[in-house]
């Protein structure tokens, strides 16, 4: 019970570990509805995959880059970028279901998959410098048990919300 306290205790905390949960239910959310969409769109299970994964491999090969980005840059600087890139991702997805287009939808996927590569591990980086270092454990896995949670029912909550 004594996580609870420093979480309360810590209001940096609080709003880190909250916009973690937010983040990562989005991106399940996301992931769904590309996912539905993909099929709507194509018949090809190769190329539904190939969509999907997309952005991922994107943000995989960015993140040398976005670390060492994170490394010299200020953490609130580095956030606010995901927040932007997040918010141009979600754009694209609107037009993307507007128009019916798989390029949109696929410019959501890469700017999804780049913004996760800035998002987590700066959020990994703050934690040590808003959290006392005998709470660091407990937080840590406080983080990862959100962001295990978050793809359970962000994945659950998506697929309710198709039918």
């Amino acid at each position: 019970m004594n996580f609870f306290k420093t979480i309360l205790r810590n209001k940096n905390l609080s709003i880190v570990l909250g916009s973690q949960l937010v983040f990562q239910l989005g991106i399940w959310f996301g992931t769904i509805g590309n996912l539905q969409f993909l099929q709507t769109h194509i018949e090809s299970h190769f190329f539904q995959a190939f969509f999907l994964v997309m952005g991922g491999i994107i943000g995989v090969i960015i993140g040398p880059y976005a670390g060492r980005y994170i490394d010299v840059t200020l953490k609130v600087k580095v956030l606010r970028l995901v927040g932007v890139m997040r918010i141009i991702s979600v754009i694209a997805m609107l037009i993307a279901i507007y128009t019916g287009s798989i390029y949109w939808m696929m410019i959501y996927s890469i700017g999804i998959g780049c913004s996760a590569s800035f998002f987590n591990p700066t959020i990994q980086t703050i934690l040590p410098l808003i959290v006392d270092k005998e709470d660091l454990i407990t937080v840590n896995s406080i983080n990862i048990n959100i962001i295990t949670l978050s793809r359970i029912f962000g994945a659950v909550l998506a697929g309710l919300l198709l039918k």
